[in-house]
Formats: C-alpha cells, sequence, structure tokens
C-alpha cells in the first residue's frame, strides 16, 4: 500500500459524522488500500484481509458491507460495474484529486461505466438519525432470536454507537435490526458474488426486500412452516380415542388409582406410545388394554408391597415403565392357587397388609401364591376360622 494523505479538515467532516466508527475506521483503511487514481476493487474477502490482517476474528465481512453501504450512503465512495470486467465490483473516491497526489498517468482498474449498484446501495442507506429511528422502532431487539440489547442511563445516539458492534442495522431489510449471533451463518456466504446475486434478482423482479438476511430468514421460516403443518396434519389424521382408553383402564384396573381426567400431559405420553404401536404395526387400543390386563393382574403394582404403593395411569403410560409392563405375565399365564378358598385368601391378604410384612413371613412377592407362608401354614392348619 502506498502512503496517502489525511488532512485534519477529515475530522470535521459532516459526511463522516453520520457514520458508525467502524464506517469511519473502514474509510480511512480504504484511502490506504486505493490505487493512484483513488480506486478499489470491492471483493469483500480481499478487504477484508488486506485492510484488517491482525482483526480477522474480531471484524466480519457482513461489518465491510455495513460500512460500505454507510460510505456510499454519505457519498464518501461510489461503486461502479463496467462491462470490460463482468462479475466485479469497483469503487473510487469522488474528491480523491483534492486530497492525494496522482503520480501514475494510468489505474490499475478500469473507468466507471454504470453507476446503477451505487444507487442501489444509497436507496438502502439510513443516516444517523434514522438508524436511531430502527433501533427505537425495534426496541432494541434482534429481529430474527429477540435478545435484547438496551443500554441504561444512556442517551440513545451513545447507544447505538455502543452497541453497533452486537447489534446492527439490516441494510438489506428496512427498519430491522440482526445481532452478531444470527448473522454468523450468513457471514460464511458473504461475498461480492453473493451481493451480486441479490441486486440481479431484484433487477429481474423477483419480489426481493433486497435483502440477503431476510430473504434467508424468509426461507427458513417456510422450511420451519412446512414442518409444523406435517406435524399439525399427522396429528389431524391421528385420531385417539382417549376416553375410550380411560374408560378400558377403570374397567380393567379397578384397584389402580382413579383418574378425572385425561389430561393434556397424558395425551401428550399416550400419543407416543399409540405411534410406536402403530409403527410396530399393532392395534394401538388392543395393546393398552394388554397392558392394563397385565398391571391388574401383578399384586405388587395392586398395593401388595411393603410400602403399600398402588399404581396408575401416569405410572404406566410413562414411556420407562411402558415396556417393563408389557412383559409382565398375563393373568391367564399365572399358577392355580393351590386350592385356597378366594374368601380365605382374601382375608389372609388384608392380614399380611395390614402387618406391613412384620408377622415374620417372607417379603410379600416371594412365594408361589403371592401370600404369606406363614399365614398359609396357620390357615391350613385351623381353617377359615383362623
Amino acid at each position: 500500500m502506498a502512503n496517502r494523505i489525511l488532512r485534519e479538515s477529515i475530522n470535521e467532516s459532516k459526511g463522516l459524522s453520520e457514520c458508525s466508527p467502524f464506517s469511519q475506521d473502514l474509510y480511512k483503511r480504504l484511502i490506504l488500500y486505493a490505487d493512484d487514481h483513488g480506486r478499489i476493487t470491492v471483493d469483500i474477502e480481499i478487504i477484508w484481509a488486506k485492510c484488517f490482517p491482525r482483526e480477522l476474528v474480531g471484524v466480519s465481512k457482513n461489518d465491510i458491507v455495513s460500512g460500505l453501504f454507510e460510505l456510499v450512503g454519505e457519498d464518501k465512495i461510489r461503486i461502479y460495474t463496467c462491462t470490460e470486467k463482468p462479475g466485479q465490483i469497483f469503487a473510487h473516491f469522488p474528491r480523491w484529486d483534492k486530497h492525494q497526489r496522482v503520480r501514475n498517468k494510468k489505474s490499475k482498474f478500469p473507468d466507471p461505466e454504470s453507476y446503477n449498484l451505487n444507487d442501489w446501495f444509497m436507496q438502502k442507506y439510513l443516516n444517523r438519525h434514522q438508524r436511531l429511528e430502527v433501533y427505537k422502532k425495534n426496541d432494541f431487539k434482534c429481529s430474527v432470536c429477540k435478545s435484547e440489547f438496551k443500554l441504561k442511563n444512556c442517551h440513545p445516539l451513545r447507544s447505538i454507537r455502543l452497541l453497533s458492534d452486537v447489534l446492527k442495522i439490516n441494510y438489506f431489510s428496512s427498519g430491522k435490526l440482526i445481532c452478531a449471533s444470527c448473522l454468523f451463518d450468513l457471514d460464511l456466504r458473504m461475498s461480492t458474488e453473493f451481493l451480486l446475486e441479490i441486486y440481479q434478482k431484484e433487477l429481474d423482479g423477483h419480489h426481493l426486500t433486497g435483502n440477503l438476511f431476510e430473504d434467508e430468514e424468509q426461507e427458513t421460516t417456510n422450511i420451519e412452516g412446512d414442518k409444523k403443518k406435517d406435524k399439525k396434519e399427522d396429528k389431524e389424521k391421528l385420531v385417539i380415542p382417549y376416553n375410550e382408553i380411560k374408560d378400558e383402564y377403570h374397567k380393567i384396573c379397578k384397584e389402580l388409582t382413579k383418574i378425572r381426567d385425561i389430561t393434556e400431559e397424558r395425551k401428550k405420553k399416550i400419543r407416543v406410545i399409540w405411534k410406536d404401536s402403530l409403527k410396530k404395526k399393532e392395534i394401538p387400543i388392543d395393546t393398552f388394554i394388554d397392558a392394563f390386563e397385565r398391571i391388574s393382574a401383578s399384586p405388587w403394582h395392586n398395593g401388595k408391597n411393603n410400602g403399600n404403593w398402588i399404581a396408575n395411569l401416569d405410572f404406566i403410560i410413562n414411556n420407562k415403565n411402558w415396556n417393563n409392563i408389557l412383559e409382565l405375565p398375563r393373568p391367564e399365564a399365572r399358577k392355580p392357587d393351590d386350592g385356597i378358598p378366594e374368601e380365605t385368601r382374601k382375608y389372609i391378604e388384608e392380614c399380611y397388609k395390614k402387618s406391613r410384612g412384620q408377622c415374620g413371613a417372607l417379603r410379600y412377592g416371594e412365594t408361589k401364591d403371592k401370600t404369606c407362608q406363614i399365614c398359609i401354614k396357620l390357615m391350613k392348619e385351623k381353617g377359615a376360622e383362623w
């Protein structure tokens, strides 16, 4: 880069005062980057690398583009294209001759032919007070992630000066803000070619806002909208008889805790089980009935345990318990009761339940017929009178 002259008048420039601190810094660095005729090639990646060689992490390509919008808007540089080198963008400093010495007779870059792209930049530019209105209108929030960046007890103009590094004006979308985090993915795509592509789409009559980021957001929103629509359609197609499941639960699981209603939380869990059953090519309602029959035949789940705990519907439809419940023995697969009368059995079970296993018997559930061995011995010796 050649040595250039910076005059004192640069500090009093009204145009530069309308630009952000970064744009003012970029302007001075571009002066060093320009050739002897004040022309540069507007290659975003080259400007990024040559003007900020030691600040590549702290400065993004989107920062460069935003800076160019402001400098073009204040007529500090003018962007142009030429037919000699299609697909490239160039720029020049309009008042270069007043401040710099022109040593070489011929410029490294072609002469200006079309300023249409420059006009496009100027249409989207917002001055300092317009940017302040955008910040106020959006309440200092990112339009994408809705994160809020607001400084207390600080003049608004100073706020946007301090916040301009993290919350930026989206020059491709009028009246919107976007934070540095949401710009990260787009920064990977940012290039001169991409910029020209957006500009060309507008010329071709596409209904774009001229807004790279908004179009990207719209595409993402459309994808998310399609997913939500598909989910909604699946939900509408999936008819689950919640009341029938509730009735079967009360009909089969008479000893278990009763429920008043199928809440939304229960519906979500039932829906997961229902879908899984359909994937396995099962009849979902029959699977629920099978689970209810298995758990209703399990004494341990019906309160015959040390803590007198009784299962409920929430326990059954819990994803962690569902498969274990379906692995319980079916009622018809249990062994016979060895001829013990049903009335006597109920008395023995009630006795064990009240004693909470303190009668010296084995832990409930360890015997073949699920009753206390000592109680069975006494019953056989003394009969029903015991």
